[in-house]
């Protein structure tokens, strides 16, 4: 198995790519001190960056 169809089993189902929770990317971004700029230099579809806008 190769490493990009292992990582789309191993995310299958999760907004958020990454090693982290559903729940703690929210802790993070409500603890982030979010201004009138936000900078994505991650992979994907952006989901950090949109819930971001969302929340601020």
């Amino acid at each position: 198995m190769d490493h990009r169809e292992l990582s789309a089993l191993a995310h299958a189902g999760h907004p958020v790519a990454a090693p982290v929770s559903d729940a703690t990317v929210t802790t993070l971004l409500r603890r982030a001190e979010v201004g009138s700029a936000v900078l994505d230099l991650g992979c994907g579809a952006g989901e950090w960056v949109l819930r971001a806008a969302e929340e601020h």
